[in-house]
């Protein structure tokens, strides 16, 4: 390294003079030249060396790492000089940022610049404006990695601020309507997400930016501890939480559960949301095949046994339940109980007595909550969620009471579901008894196509194929599919139909290529036979069965609407099950 300039520029008593001359600034804007080649090289130890023999010839100390920024009470500009730092932010950019220091004793506000870039310009045209200001100027040198982790500190806001900005993130998934909020913290970085017809969809501010940790934090506070009405009340990030509220966004009433989750590296938050005031779904309307539709309406008429829904997360079983309560008639409502035991309550109906779990099973336990039930004359008892021990004990009670009974549970398939129900607890031969189950239904949700920009097969193999191969490697990706569009052109030959693909996506998708998301599932009605199948554990002989019956499984469903060109067969596939299976072609 050169020789330094400050050697020379010491009076007789050795005190550096503030103003420092313009041949030191040209060497300090040269090292910094080579600190910014060794950064791009990717050199990080040279990085953090440069930064030193920067600071030591500047005569400062660095700060190397985030908790440097707790030392001496030093804080961002805050909101009484918001002027300032707008001023600052055009000056230096992303190069740099201010701490300040309390007044000391004389008056004087202490300031630090905190920059990987001490000898720019800028830098010194900041520096001299708050030395007009009368403040007392500290230059920092910093990593890059520490002044971008010092400006999302920056980005923090006021409790008002925060809600707005929940507020606004709300308007937007309501415009995109999305099921979910997940906002992801690893480390000092982060990433907020938009779950859109099952698919997630990257969230930004209008910069381009993420929300920054800082502010992913804030919004975690603003949720748990003051929009939160049921569930946990205080937000912390390294255990599990649950919690729910209602809101209000332009009129619109839009229903909130909130979710946490610990990582090795950070925390997530997860919001579910919905509006409750929005018109209640109709059987036919979800997607349900006529039969299937037929099945359900029997079923809620009964009076008693269990009716199971179930699926992976997301595959709408609340949404189906909710439903199936909700199509009941006027004079069905009015003669019959419903009261429904949820952690939280997802969606509200004004015919259902909605109980929240916690609060009674806190104080008194199962017992206590079950023990109410029985004394509260219910003739419809709904339990969320079949999902451990307790609360498979809870559906026992509940359908030996004599009761109607509706449920949830995450099952692969419609004839796991009695295996699914003993692995948790429930009696096997509570499961073969003929009050016991009544109907058992399985299902998913596809994405659907939009009308407007969805591609046939044969353009979609045009497309393809006048893709231009990578000149550096084979192109494994376009030859995959490719492979699998010739396949489907086979299958779509075999089993007929309109068979079409996403598009590049057009105004009415948003871009996405896909409007809303179809349901598809199956169903089987607990008779006799199935009992028998069930006791002896005859899974493979129960199936065969049912196909030679003429049962149509999930795999039929989602094939019709493959062939009336609703849904992609590539998300099927991805989703439900591959389309040439037997059972599928049948």
């Amino acid at each position: 390294m050169a020789e330094s300039p400050l050697t020379d520029l010491q009076d007789s008593q050795g005190a550096t003079p503030k103003r420092l001359p313009d041949r030191f600034m040209a060497w300090g804007r040269g090292l910094v030249d080579k600190l910014s080649a060794a950064t791009a090289d990717g050199v990080e130890a040279d990085e953090e060396d440069y930064i030193r023999r920067v600071a030591r010839e500047l005569g400062v100390h660095p700060i190397l790492t985030p908790e440097d920024l707790k030392y001496q009470g030093v804080q961002p500009l805050g909101d009484r000089h918001r002027d300032l730092q707008k001023w600052i932010n055009r000056i230096g950019g992303d190069d740099l940022c201010i701490r300040i220091r309390p007044a000391d004793s004389s008056g004087v506000q202490g300031c630090w610049i905190i920059t990987d870039k001490p000898a720019s310009p800028e830098v010194e045209t900041v520096q001299n404006l708050l030395r007009a200001k009368g403040w007392e100027v500290e230059v920092h040198p910093a990593k890059r990695s520490m002044v971008a982790s010092a400006m999302d500190r920056d980005l923090a806001l006021s409790p008002t601020e925060v809600e707005e900005t929940f507020r606004n993130l709300l308007r937007e998934s309501l415009r995109r309507n999305a099921s979910d909020i997940h906002f992801e913290v690893r480390g000092d970085q982060s990433q907020t997400r938009l779950r859109v017809n099952g698919e997630m969809q990257v969230y930004s501010l209008a910069n381009g930016r993420p929300l920054p940790v800082a502010v992913i934090y804030q919004i975690g506070n603003y949720l748990f501890n003051r929009l939160a009405k049921r569930g946990a009340r205080q937000f912390v990030t390294n255990q599990p939480l649950n919690a729910a509220a209602q809101t209000n966004i332009d009129d619109v009433t839009v229903a909130l559960r909130f979710a946490t989750a610990p990582d090795i590296r950070g925390y997530d938050i997860f919001v579910r949301v919905w509006k409750p005031d929005s018109d209640s779904l109709a059987l036919e309307e979800l997607g349900y095949s006529l039969d299937q539709q037929r099945y359900l309406r029997e079923a809620i008429a009964k009076p008693y046994g269990v009716i199971v829904f179930s699926g992976p997360t997301g595959s709408g079983k609340s949404t189906s339940l909710t439903a199936l309560l909700d199509s009941q008639t006027d004079s069905d409502r009015v003669r019959r109980k419903i009261v429904s035991l949820e952690e939280p309550v997802e969606r509200e109906l004004e015919h259902v007595t909605h109980v929240s779990v916690n609060a009674i099973v806190e104080k008194g336990g199962w017992k206590a909550l079950l023990g109410g039930l029985n004394r509260w004359d219910s003739n419809i008892n709904v339990l969320g969620e079949i999902k451990d021990a307790e609360t498979a004990s809870a559906i026992q009670d509940l359908a030996t009471a004599g009761k109607l009974s509706l449920t949830t549970l995450h099952a692969s398939n419609v004839l796991s579901i009695p295996t699914r129900m003993e692995d948790l607890g429930v009696e096997h031969k509570l499961l073969v008894d003929p009050n016991f189950l009544l109907l058992l239904v399985n299902q998913r949700l596809v994405p659907e196509l939009c009308p407007e920009c969805k591609i046939g097969l044969g353009k979609r193999l045009d497309d393809l194929l006048a893709e231009k191969r990578s000149e550096e490697r084979p192109d494994i990706a376009r030859a995959t599919k490719l492979h699998a569009m010739r396949r489907f052109s086979d299958l779509s030959r075999r089993l007929g139909g309109d068979w079409q693909f996403r598009g590049p996506g057009c105004d009415t998708c948003d871009g996405t290529g896909i409007i809303n998301r179809v349901l598809v599932g199956e169903m089987v009605w607990m008779d006799d036979d199935a009992r028998t199948f069930v006791r002896e554990r005859d899974w493979d002989g129960w199936r065969r069965h049912l196909e030679g019956s003429g049962w149509r499984d999930i795999h039929h469903h989602a094939l019709e609407h493959v062939r009336a060109g609703r849904l992609d067969p590539v998300d099927v596939e991805r989703l439900v099950a591959p389309l040439d299976e037997p059972e599928a072609g049948a």
